[in-house]
């Protein structure tokens, strides 16, 4: 039998019925093809990634994820809030590869990946009519708010305490520990209406979420940066004076920071502010004071004494060492004022780099990427500036008293009255300061009570806030006793500028002089310790807000605490070197 014989009697019909069956099987084969083509090129529409992070789309579903060791890590999801994606193009830039997402509520998104970064670059626009909103969710169980006017607030979110809540938009950023301790995810943005923060059920898993919401053009960071151990909890916390290396190596050089919760007792109520403070390079033989954020310092190196405007000295906690992170307690000399939680979780993080930070380090960091975004004028507003006017009394009349012990009031009578004058013009501008205190307190008391008044349910937030700030005035009463006023502090440089031609022997100048500047050190001394207890009520109640805003659902206690959370920035911007943190 002949083979094509064979091959039609296979089929029933005759040769014609087999051909065209032939060619249709072929042509869809071919269709497949290239429906599975075209399957492949929409995958690879919607991704972009390098080494660092990758953003995927599929199904409607962005997922972010980051590189560690040869792996991805997928970490996080990307949601416009009430929109479905209508459609994903590819474009190219200096920057990178940008995928330009629709959105079936006309807003649009133009997602840049620059090469290397650990951070997507969003430029989002929408109907200014329109509100939107951008969604982030991730697993975390630490989230960090930094407050560049105060400190960083850390929230550790246990089980039994999972609320949901606001932030303050004018902090731009929120920063997530994400569980495992090897990358972080921050959420900058440059505009918000607000941001909300809380959980989400999804499938039965639970995921924590940021949320910023927004209207017209706004542009947004997301990054993921990622190291093995870019974080750790001290879960063996040190017990004495004596330093412990703790189970964790920094995973490269940056900004280290170690978390804790204070308490100072004030006339009237406890305080509690958040600090971070640095864990610096050891160096006992560094001459001079070790300055680690304003008016706060390693005071003497070799004993590694720390001092800060509050609470005095006290032993330093923490150092870094070959690499190795050491920690002992932190000890304030008068106990009965401040006093630390040990059992407040802590973590070893950091948000920013230092100078010796390697550049790839540096474009890593989150607060670096924060600067780039936001414009000068907004930077400005969460940045303190110096207001310093004149010379400090402690070490002024140190100085004059040398000078009198050595013999040389006559010889250094010009640098000495140098030293008074400008004395004179610290104590002026130190007494307005604190007058401003007073005065913001004051119309900050009065705004609170009168909005609590027209609604009930105010009152809780406010007179938290209300009971915090009325320190200052008791602070001021007290301390007004020592520290008198600028013409009492004039009458004693007077006094001691007077010694020179009062016929008295150089050794009872000496000891006048000495007598004259104990007088003077009290009450300048008192005063800026004042306007130092100050500025930490204020940041005290400052952290009070933050946290009641966290929790809060209630959308007249948000717009309440986000307005107390702005006029504060108002009082806490000016910084005088002897306020403190």
């Amino acid at each position: 039998m002949k083979l094509e014989n064979f091959s039609v009697n296979m089929f029933p019909g005759n040769k014609n019925n087999y051909i065209r069956r032939r060619e249709k099987m072929k042509k869809t084969f071919y269709l497949l093809i290239l429906l599975f083509i075209s399957y492949i090129q929409a995958k690879e529409i919607n991704r972009i990634g390098n080494d660092n992070l990758s953003l995927e789309i599929n199904d409607g579903k962005a997922v972010l994820s980051y590189s560690l060791n040869g792996k991805v890590i997928a970490a996080a999801e990307l949601q416009a809030a009430n929109a479905d994606i209508k459609s994903i193009t590819e474009e190219k830039s200096d920057r990178g590869t940008v995928l330009k997402i629709t959105y079936s509520d006309q807003t649009m998104l133009r997602v840049t990946l620059p090469e290397q970064s650990p951070f997507l670059d969003i430029e989002a626009e929408s109907p200014v009519k329109t509100e939107t909103s951008l969604s982030i969710a991730f697993q975390s169980k630490v989230m960090i708010i930094p407050d560049s006017l105060s400190d960083n607030y850390i929230f550790f979110h246990e089980n039994s305490n999972k609320e949901n809540g606001r932030i303050f938009p004018a902090f731009h950023m929120a920063v997530f520990l994400l569980n495992g301790g090897n990358a972080m995810l921050a959420y900058s943005w440059q505009n918000a209406e607000k941001v909300w923060h809380g959980w989400k059920k999804n499938q039965g898993i639970e995921s924590e979420y940021c949320r910023v919401e927004f209207r017209g053009k706004n542009r947004l960071l997301i990054g993921l940066p990622a190291a093995k151990n870019i974080w750790t909890e001290i879960l063996e916390k040190p017990a004495g004076n004596e330093f412990e290396k703790i189970d964790w190596l920094p995973p490269f050089t940056a900004r280290w920071l170690i978390n804790y919760r204070q308490k100072n007792q004030f006339p009237r109520n406890p305080v509690f502010i958040d600090e971070s403070i640095p864990i610096p390079v050891y160096n006992p033989q560094a001459k001079g004071h070790i300055k680690l954020v304003p008016s706060f310092y390693i005071q003497k190196p070799d004993i590694w004494q720390g001092y800060e405007q509050v609470n005095g000295r006290f032993f330093y906690p923490s150092y870094l060492k070959d690499n190795q992170v050491f920690l002992r307690q932190l000890v304030y000399g008068n106990t009965v004022r401040g006093q630390i939680d040990k059992n407040w979780p802590q973590v070893v993080y950091c948000l920013d780099a230092v100078s010796e930070s390697p550049e790839e380090i540096k474009n890593m960091l989150p607060q670096p990427h924060l600067k780039k975004l936001l414009t000068e004028d907004e930077i400005a507003l969460m940045t303190n500036y110096d207001i310093w006017q004149g010379h400090g009394i402690c070490s002024g009349t140190d100085e004059i008293e040398k000078l009198f012990a050595d013999k040389k009031q006559k010889s250094d009578w010009e640098r000495i009255k140098t030293l008074l004058r400008e004395m004179n013009e610290f104590v002026v501008f130190v007494t307005a300061r604190a007058k401003n205190y007073r005065d913001w307190q004051t119309d900050t008391m009065q705004i609170l009570q009168k909005k609590s008044k027209l609604n009930p349910e105010l009152s809780s937030s406010s007179l938290e806030i209300e009971g915090l700030l009325a320190d200052i005035q008791v602070v001021w009463n007290s301390n007004q006793l020592i520290i008198k006023t600028p013409e009492d502090f004039l009458a004693g440089t007077v006094k001691l500028e007077n010694l020179i031609d009062s016929g008295m022997d150089a050794e009872k100048q000496e000891e006048e002089c000495d007598i004259i500047g104990r007088e003077l050190r009290t009450m300048g001394g008192t005063l800026h310790h004042t306007i130092g207890n100050f500025r930490q009520i204020v940041r005290a109640a400052r952290y009070a807000a933050v946290s009641r805003l966290a929790k809060t659902s209630n959308t007249d206690e948000a717009d309440l605490l986000c307005e107390f959370l702005e006029r504060s920035s108002v009082i806490l911007r000016p910084h005088h070197g002897e306020e403190g943190k």
